[in-house]
């Protein structure tokens, strides 16, 4: 297997080994990764182990929203264990370094790591994670940052953190009464966590992913024996499933016990259209 100078830089991050020990580590596992990091552990190279052993696989998301509503900032703040992930400063310090990013309007993690800290200027985002690790005793890293500008002045962003602060669905809102929104929006949210909805509307969904559905579903129905002129039919019935399962609008409503409302009967009902949305999940 050829060996890329990706999967050389991804080992060394992984294991703070040199390049050239990362390089024969891979070639000697034929590319394996995990096994690539058990050969150098055997060849006894200190840091290997210890970064190995100190994966940082856990931690928190911080949500900061600037005071005018204009701006929302996610920041995937990582650590080694879910006990200082669970630890009300770890969240703290992730929320904050979320305000921080939401202030430079910097989302490349290592220029943030230069910048000076927005809520102590005396020292850089590199000497608060310093002394955040001999605090703690636990390596950290950062994940996913993200920053949201709204679209249009009008609109409202609405999100929702779920417990422990794992995961983090994020909509753009525009239309609907302004004192409805911020419920409205952390529900929407909920559902973005809980139904992981890959996108906004059928209209969002590529071409080529609904040409390799319906094909796939007329291959299932043309084995089980249905007769040509009516697999496209069945294909297409089949592809409404497909999006009520991808498409945020198309879900059926969590909060709906009886599953009989769909979020796109929640926006009408509210006068509320969406824009955007994601879902930011540790790890994820």
């Amino acid at each position: 297997m050829a060996i890329t100078a990706s999967m050389v830089k991804e080992l060394r991050e992984k294991t703070g080994v040199g390049m050239m020990d990362c390089k024969k580590a891979l070639q000697e596992s034929d590319g394996d990764m995990e096994k690539a990091v058990e050969w150098l552990r055997k060849k006894g190279l200190s840091k290997a182990a210890k970064r190995a052993d100190r994966a940082t696989s856990n931690g928190v998301i911080g949500v900061h929203v600037t005071d005018d509503g204009k701006k929302i900032a996610l920041f995937e703040l990582n650590c080694e264990t879910d006990f200082v992930a669970k630890n009300e400063d770890f969240g703290k310090l992730a929320d904050q370094l979320a305000q921080h990013v939401a202030g430079t309007g910097t989302t490349d993690e290592e220029a943030i790591k230069q910048e000076a800290f927005a809520l102590e200027t005396s020292k850089t985002i590199n000497d608060l994670l310093g002394e955040q690790i001999a605090k703690i005793g636990e390596s950290l890293n950062f994940g996913k940052i993200l920053l949201w500008d709204l679209a249009a002045d009008d609109n409202r962003f609405g999100f929702y953190v779920h417990t422990g602060a794992s995961a983090v669905g994020l909509v753009e809102m525009s239309g609907g009464a302004e004192a409805d929104l911020e419920e409205l929006g952390r529900n929407i949210g909920m559902q973005i966590v809980a139904g992981r909805p890959q996108y906004l509307t059928p209209d969002d969904v590529p071409q080529d992913v609904i040409d390799k559905e319906m094909e796939i579903y007329k291959e299932e129905a043309r084995t089980s024996g249905k007769p040509e002129n009516i697999l496209d039919k069945i294909a297409t019935g089949k592809l409404n499933k497909f999006y009520t399962e991808v498409c945020l609008t198309k879900q059926a409503y969590v909060k709906d016990p009886q599953g009989k409302t769909s979020v796109e009967q929640l926006l009408k009902q509210h006068g509320v259209g969406l824009t955007r949305f994601t879902r930011t999940a540790v790890g994820g």
